[in-house]
């Protein structure tokens, strides 16, 4: 039976070289590989086709976790003849699910070859994709800050280059490479939604401005066990050193301590951050929250290119949920990177001091679609840290802090934007 199955999954496998999302089919969906990606094993991400909704989507569940059970039911039985291992052959069935329209409605979860031949014929299944490992590369350092900013008014003196470079248009010079003018106002009424590896909310450069949202890893705890989400936020939004100091954060975890984690995680995060917007619209529209301008997401993380993470992305935009996402480090093409490669995102890579690439940061030629912002390539000013001590410090490297100055400066710009597929084409030579 497995080698039939094994023989099935080639086939799908081999369907998906030539399948496009978005068609209408009546065949089995394609199991997709993600590219360049370390698959999980037994972890699949499904999405629905576009025709099912709220209602269908339930019912569909239900009948997934009753196959589900029936198999682990006959498992079971095996387990106890001694003829499966009770670890290996173990699987957790459905983990999440997603709701973001009919731009993106489907689940995730971990299940057995018979099982997932199933579902990929149900007729509400559009495609499978293997889920896969994400993770941020930025190295950490625990050096603390060199210099003493100090925020007076709307000028930062002794800032770190790149947030001065932001508010210049001119490339920076000896009177300008430390100093960042703001609007002392910048970014109130704005929230960030930082998916990453969750924030520090308790420190006090956010003013109490940061709030825990979500967490999607199983059985981790609310915190920043690593520090990037914490960078990243205060790169967004802190007092010392952010660019919009009034923005509010929400933390969203969606990588464990050790800055990995998996796409369906990634996800997930997505669909809450995307969800928690339309219902502080709504609050907003219903005169229960004063002052709302809108929201930005960013991710500063990356796998191998993944569909189903880049039409997530794609659907939350839709929604009125913009992001910033990092290129990545590599100095490669960031079409074959996810998030980077998602259609409605503003895909951000690094510059140099002088305006041009940073020598690591990736790019892409088929397209004129990464913005370059400022990021240096060697610590230059230290950021937040996620330690207990809530006014502690620390120097992180490299180009995915370059995304949240991208968030940065969608948020201090007025807000709502309008965006489209154009609006990254842009040489910043501010």
């Amino acid at each position: 039976m497995k080698s039939v199955v094994a023989a099935l999954s080639v086939v799908a496998i081999a369907q998906a070289s030539s399948f496009k999302i978005g068609t209408i089919h009546h065949d089995s969906a394609p199991i997709l590989d993600a590219t360049n990606a370390n698959t999980i094993p037994g972890a699949y991400i499904i999405k629905f086709k576009d025709h099912v909704d709220e209602p269908k989507a339930k019912s569909h569940h239900a009948w997934v976790a009753d196959i589900h059970s029936d198999g682990e039911q006959q498992r079971l039985e095996l387990r106890k003849r001694g003829l499966f291992d009770s670890v290996e052959d173990a699987f957790a069935g459905m983990k999440h699910s997603f709701g973001l329209g009919s731009g993106f409605r489907g689940y995730s979860g971990h299940f057995d070859d018979a099982v997932i031949e199933q579902i990929r014929n149900h007729p509400d299944v559009e495609a499978i994709e293997r889920d896969s490992v994400v993770h941020t590369t930025v190295p950490v350092t625990t050096k603390h800050a060199v210099t003493d900013d100090t925020c007076k008014h709307e000028e930062e003196k002794q800032a770190p280059w790149g947030l001065a470079r932001i508010s210049h248009r001119d490339t920076l010079g000896f009177s300008t490479f430390n100093k960042y003018l703001y609007a002392e106002e910048g970014g109130q009424g704005v929230d960030a939604y930082v998916i990453d590896t969750g924030t520090n909310i308790d420190h006090v450069d956010f003013e109490g401005r940061a709030q825990w949202g979500y967490t999607a890893p199983d059985g981790d705890a609310d915190e920043d066990g690593n520090g990037h989400g914490t960078h990243c936020s205060g790169t967004i939004a802190g007092k010392k050193y952010g660019v919009a100091k009034k923005a509010n954060v929400y933390a969203v975890k969606v990588l464990r301590s050790n800055g990995s984690g998996t796409m369906s995680d990634v996800i997930k995060g997505v669909d809450w951050a995307a969800k928690k917007h339309e219902e502080q619209v709504q609050l907003a529209k219903d005169g229960k929250r004063k002052g709302f301008k809108g929201s930005v997401a960013n991710m500063s993380l990356g796998g191998g290119k993944t569909t189903l993470l880049d039409l997530a992305v794609d659907a939350a935009v839709d929604k009125g949920l913009h992001f910033a996402v990092a290129a990545g480090n590599d100095n490669a093409d960031a079409c074959n990177y996810s998030p980077a490669a998602a259609k409605k995102a503003v895909t951000v890579g690094a510059s140099t001091i002088d305006d041009s690439r940073a020598y690591f940061s990736n790019s892409t030629s088929s397209r004129s679609s990464v913005a370059r912002l400022p990021s240096p390539p060697r610590p230059s000013a230290a950021r937040l840290r996620s330690s207990p001590r809530r006014s502690s410090t620390l120097s992180m490297l490299r180009s995915r802090i370059s995304s949240p100055t991208w968030s940065k400066f969608l948020i201090i710009h007025e807000y709502p934007i309008i965006l489209n597929e154009n609006t990254v084409n842009l040489d910043l030579n501010m």
